[in-house]
């Protein structure tokens, strides 16, 4: 390769580079401000693509300019003018829960927009300048697109991985505008190169046909086929989002959970731009047939599942419905010629994709369907083979019946080894869908099968779920139902329970889970000194107002009004508290920082995304602020549970870092408690050496060991990866 060749690929690979590694740097920056909301990331996605949608656009318009002198100087400005407005960073100031996803949007073009509008159009515009060159592959520039993807790969494994655990972000905004700096030189000089080409020979005659079996320029971009180029590109996107949206709800909203996916995703780009006819594609459908079975397994059967289920399930399934979009659309490339045309397409079918799952379902629906319903349209992509026109019913590999039967009943399994309520009807719904799947298979085909599986689901399940559940509402920060037992009734976000009520007149005034009096939570609210002013970040049910007394005032901060509605229409903790209670809406922390300091005796940090404390909540500034807001002799107190994480690590590095006091209560209730509702539970509180010593005394609270690992997390740097079961 020669260096003028070097120049576009390195043009190429940078802005790539660029692109995705500044996508989880931003949003992290943003993800505060939001309360931890997994919907930050895929509302940031929307943004992104939507940007990219913008460039390629560009890119398409400016390949219209005769002359390549016309179109570098064009596109020289386009590059240079972000240079002023970096590094990137996030303006200060307070959101509006009402229109958060409006305000992540807007707060996105402010920061990173015009830097990333400008490296969204380098590849199209690069490989039609490289098309231009005269250099020997100029008839075929598509292998570029999968250079370009490469690093894009490279960065998002980079940055879990290496850039977020070695670098803060302050270090890494500053980087990174240095490297935009040099894709800004690099760039210039490719398409410098591409202009003394222009010059010193006419540009070369279209080939009939491009290698690597691109089509023929006679062959018509028909408004049929570039509708298929769009509508590949839409479910691979939805497909991306929904699963992102399922591990990042079930686990946490970090950049490690963000970026797994989207780096598989690309990754299937790679290979279908580079070696995908060499995949056949009969072995892809049959593995298609498989992720969908298992997925709707798990829609099937709401349950906890192990890490391992839901990442092996939802990533599988990403990787080869992305590798079918993906694969087909790069059999249909079209010639050269038509290249920015056909990015125009693929770019506008990922933002489309992007919109309809985090700005249209949630105006739409009161759950979560984004999945089931991608899973659908990925089933009818089987039908669309590119070059084939009215395929018969089609036939999967003999093969996928076996794992695709195994992947079906594999929650099943899973379910009854951890018996629950409603199991049972659970599993008549596996198996009545299941029966419907194998009749549609036998007597029909696979779309008409996939098409009734996920409809018998939605109306099997649909009348399962008012047995229990009473209201159900969907907001930025996730789905949140009320379900009414012949016992309680019971508050779940995603998959976690949030707080429940016992009917019973003897415990309707007795919180149960975390919060009964029996555990540290609940006895250090039930022990609060006469008017003492509580604070509690999180609000759930409500259920710790319950152990308020008269003369006490309570303060719960949260940032959902969902939450809010329900824990005031549906438990009446709040209500009958002795306490003098209300609720501030909004992120806890950024509240507190506008109250005043010694301002509580104690303060409760119990908020949750999902199953995940939010990391923003457990930096050392966040710990030296809620200190500062107790009295000299107030204590915080912060529930730590986590089946996924050791967040002791944290407490531990903070604890060293600062020589605070920190003491945990590892709680396991007795069998009466148990009977009452009381579930396990890990709290820990850091407060002055003598109120620590009355807390000593009490059975449930003990030193934190010093002898186990240790991570100090800050708002400039937060690492995952060490905390991590």
């Amino acid at each position: 390769m020669s260096r003028s060749q070097g120049t576009f690929v390195a043009s190429l690979f940078l802005s790539a580079f660029l692109l995705f590694s500044v996508q989880p740097l931003v949003t992290k920056m943003l993800l505060p401000l939001y309360g931890g909301s997994p919907a930050v990331w895929s509302t940031a996605l929307v943004f992104f693509q939507t940007a990219l949608l913008a460039g390629y656009a560009y890119a398409h318009l400016l390949t219209r300019l005769p002359g390549v002198r016309r179109q570098l100087a064009v596109h020289s400005v386009v590059l240079l003018a972000p240079v002023v407005l970096l590094p990137p960073a996030v303006p200060g100031v307070r959101p509006t829960p009402a229109l958060p996803a409006a305000e992540v949007l807007a707060l996105l073009a402010v920061t990173i927009g015009a830097a990333f509008f400008a490296l969204s159009t380098n590849s199209s515009l690069i490989q039609h300048w490289w098309s231009r060159s005269g250099f020997r592959s100029s008839d075929d520039p598509y292998w570029l697109y999968g250079a370009s993807n490469l690093g894009s790969l490279v960065a998002l494994l980079a940055y879990p991985f290496v850039i977020e655990p070695a670098l803060g972000l302050e270090t890494q905004t500053g980087l990174w505008t240095a490297a935009y700096v040099l894709y800004a030189g690099l760039t210039l000089a490719a398409g410098a190169r591409a202009l003394r080409a222009e010059a010193a020979a006419a540009p070369a005659a279209p080939v009939a046909s491009g290698a690597g079996g691109s089509a023929s320029v006679a062959d018509p971009v028909t408004r049929a086929r570039w509708s298929l180029w769009v509508a590949r590109a839409a479910v691979g996107s939805s497909l991306l989002l929904s699963v992102t949206m399922q591990i990042t709800t079930t686990v946490a909203s970090v950049p490690l959970f963000w970026v797994v996916p989207l780096a598989l995703y690309l990754v299937t780009y790679v290979i279908a731009f580079g070696i995908g006819d060499r995949i056949a594609r009969g072995f892809v459908v049959g593995s298609v047939i498989v992720g969908i079975c298992a997925s709707l397994g798990l829609l099937l059967i709401q349950r906890t599942y192990p890490l391992w289920v839901v990442f092996s399930i939802g990533l599988g399934t990403l990787f080869f419905g992305a590798l079918l979009c993906h694969g087909d659309l790069a059999r249909d490339r079209p010639d050269p010629k038509r290249l920015t045309g056909f990015y125009l397409a693929i770019s506008l079918g990922g933002a489309l994709g992007g919109i309809a799952n985090s700005l249209v379902a949630p105006l739409f629906f009161d759950s979560v369907v984004e999945l089931p319903l991608t899973l659908i349209a990925l089933g009818f992509l089987v039908y669309a083979e590119p070059g084939r026109t009215g395929p018969p019913p089609y036939r999967p590999p003999w093969w996928t019946w076996a794992l695709a039967a195994t992947a079906f009943v594999l929650p099943v399994s899973i379910a009854l080894a951890d018996v629950q309520l409603e199991v049972a009807s659970s599993l008549a719904t596996v198996v009545l869908i299941g029966a419907l799947w194998v009749v549609g298979m036998r007597r029909y085909s696979y779309a008409f099968a996939l098409v009734t599986t996920v409809v018998g689901g939605a109306i099997v399940t649909g009348f399962n779920e008012p047995m229990s559940t009473i209201a159900k509402s969907r907001s930025f920060f996730g789905v949140v139902r009320v379900r009414d037992y012949p016992e309680w009734t019971t508050m779940v976000h995603g998959t976690t329970i949030h707080g429940s009520q016992s009917k019973a007149d003897p415990l309707r005034a007795v919180p149960r889970s975390y919060y009964h009096p029996a555990g540290p939570l609940g006895a250090l609210v039930a022990g609060s000194p006469d008017g003492a002013r509580i604070g509690v970040v999180g609000l759930g049910t409500g259920a710790l107002a319950a152990l308020g007394r008269p003369g006490q005032e309570m303060v719960f901060y949260e940032i959902d009004p969902v939450v809010i509605r329900f824990a005031r229409d549906h438990f009446s903790f709040l209500e009958e508290s002795p306490a003098r209670v209300s609720i501030v809406e909004g992120d806890g922390r950024l509240s507190l920082e506008s109250v005043p300091d010694a301002d509580f005796d104690l303060l409760v940090i119990d908020a949750f995304s999902g199953d995940f404390v939010p990391t923003h909540l457990l930096t050392q500034e966040a710990l030296d602020l809620f200190r500062r807001k107790v009295t000299p002799r107030g204590l915080v107190a912060l529930h730590v549970s986590n089946r996924h994480a050791d967040l002791r690590r944290v407490l531990r590095g903070y604890a060293e870092a600062t020589e605070a006091p920190v003491l945990l209560a590892d709680y396991v209730p007795d069998p009466p408690a148990i009977r009452q509702g009381a579930a396990s539970t890990v709290a820990a509180a850091v407060g002055p050496p003598a109120v620590m010593e009355v807390l000593l005394r009490d059975g449930r609270w003990a030193h934190l060991g010093a002898d186990g690992s240790r991570v100090l997390w800050t708002d400039d740097h937060v690492d995952l990866l060490r905390v991590l079961r």
